[in-house]
């Protein structure tokens, strides 16, 4: 058993108690309830961590090692997940509110009914995470390294375009997309996709 101390970007101690590290007292904290918001986790061994549950804002995780940890039913605003690793981790019915996962890594993560607003990506996130899987994608960002999406969602299956894409080419993915179509309300929004492709094209 050591000290641990859980501080904030400012020096100032959030907790500190006699742990066996980083980890279980970062789980101390989150039964107990301790408020930890600002915390910096840097580049810190989170493996197999349980977070479930918790709600944090402002949290630095920048090259934390989080493969195979529970964050479902938790709450991350405006935290930085960058560079980090996050393989087979569960983030089932979370809410990710405006949070950076520039240089993320991903493999079988679940975001499973969770709700992304505003998260920064920079890697081809259609292939690294099922988006398909979450309740809720609003307002993704890209890197400069790569081209910006444009998201369609209300559908059985979220679909993303590169927008360097020729509008007359998304347009006739649209109209294929509105044939197949299994729901009044997908075939609503994919024609009001579609015409407002249209104006924009003339």
């Amino acid at each position: 058993m050591i000290t641990i101390h859980l501080s904030n970007r400012a020096g100032k101690d959030l907790y500190s108690g006699r742990h066996k590290d980083v980890r279980q007292a970062l789980e101390f904290c989150i039964h107990a309830k301790i408020c930890l918001d600002g915390i910096i986790l840097d580049h810190e061994d989170l493996r197999y961590a349980n977070l479930d549950g918790w709600s944090v804002r402002n949290a630095s995780f920048k090259g934390a090692d989080l493969r195979g940890s529970n964050m479902s039913e938790a709450t991350f605003l405006h935290c930085d997940f960058s560079e980090g690793l996050m393989q087979e981790a569960c983030l089932c019915y979370s809410d990710l509110l405006n949070c950076n996962f520039y240089g993320t890594k991903f493999r079988k993560t679940d975001i499973s009914e969770a709700k992304l607003d505003n998260p920064v990506f920079s890697h081809n996130i259609d292939t690294h995470l099922n988006l398909s899987t979450a309740y809720r994608i609003t307002g993704i960002i890209n890197s400069p390294s790569i081209h910006p999406m444009i998201v369609f969602q209300n559908l059985k299956q979220t679909i993303m375009l590169l927008n360097h894409i020729e509008k007359g080419k998304i347009i006739a993915v649209l109209k294929h997309l509105i044939k197949t179509a299994n729901s009044n309300q997908d075939h609503y929004s994919l024609q009001e996709h579609t015409s407002s492709l249209q104006r924009n094209k003339r």
